[in-house]
């Protein structure tokens, strides 16, 4: 069964209380990367897929300018409570981070559960959103941070990518 994966369907789960990704806290790769690496350069980040923010929450402990993207209004609503209950400041939008433009470009991207939840013919749809999102010409990234080997805005550099290239449009720093 290839269901689809819209707005609605997320909306169900979090409506139903059927999200299994839901751990209650950031990712814990992400707190001990956040914590062994205090100089790292703050700027603005954009977390894709957030649900209900816990990974936007440890980006803004740590003193980032972090913005949290969900196609689901009931992850949205639930991530900025969530962040002021926390006593922190992050920004939340509803948005299809594969579909939509980004309200800015972002420093720094995050995710960590999105991939994973998109049907496999839309990988190539998130390559180019990733390069829709991120800064053109940003340093190095982190490990599980994206960093764009293709620049946007740069027409001989932008090409289709085809699954198979996906992993070296954009690649983890090593």
């Amino acid at each position: 069964m290839n269901q689809e994966l819209n707005q609605e369907y997320w909306e169900a789960r979090y409506q139903s209380a059927d999200m299994p990704w839901e751990k209650g806290a950031a990712s814990p790769g992400l707190v001990d990367f956040l914590a062994a690496h205090p100089e790292l350069p703050r700027g603005t980040v954009c977390v894709s897929g957030c649900g209900t923010g816990h990974d936007v929450r440890a980006f803004a402990a740590a003193g980032f300018e972090t913005f949290g993207f969900d196609i689901a209004p009931s992850g949205i609503r639930l991530a900025e409570e969530k962040t002021k209950a926390a006593g922190l400041t992050a920004t939340f939008q509803l948005a299809d981070f594969l579909r939509d433009e980004p309200p800015q470009k972002f420093d720094w991207l995050f995710e960590h559960t999105l991939f994973c939840a998109i049907q496999p013919d839309e990988r190539d749809d998130y390559v180019r959103a990733v390069l829709r999102w991120l800064k053109p010409g940003v340093g190095p990234r982190p490990p599980g941070i994206a960093r764009s080997t293709i620049d946007a805005d740069d027409p001989a550099s932008r090409r289709r990518t085809s699954s198979s290239s996906s992993q070296r449009a954009i690649e983890p720093t090593k």
